[in-house]
């Protein structure tokens, strides 16, 4: 718990905001146009030369693993001590991320 929250400053919505100069939008979005998208249902357009989309992902349990007790990117930041043995699967940034 101690590295994910030195980590968690690096990886802040602030930092990027603040230290970065990334402006962040949360919303639902779709594209409106070749350089626009419009948020939360046409609420608020954004217009962009450049654009990144971070729609962030959730793991997917493979079948042979249901049921199985196991790890995801959403609960093995909880454990408090490394286990002795792990096989991550996927190669995907996450599972590269943990693989480290």
């Amino acid at each position: 718990r101690a590295v994910r929250a030195d980590i968690s400053e690096h990886d802040s919505v602030r930092r990027y905001t603040e230290e970065v100069g990334v402006d962040i939008f949360r919303g639902d979005a779709a594209f409106s146009g070749p350089q626009s998208v419009a948020l939360d249902n046409g609420t608020e357009e954004l217009s962009f030369r450049k654009c990144v989309i971070a729609t962030g992902a959730s793991a997917r349990v493979p079948p042979p693993l249901r049921g199985v007790e196991h790890l995801t990117s959403a609960n093995l930041w909880n454990l408090e001590e490394l286990p002795p043995t792990m096989l991550v699967v996927g190669a995907g940034p996450i599972g590269l991320e943990i693989a480290q």
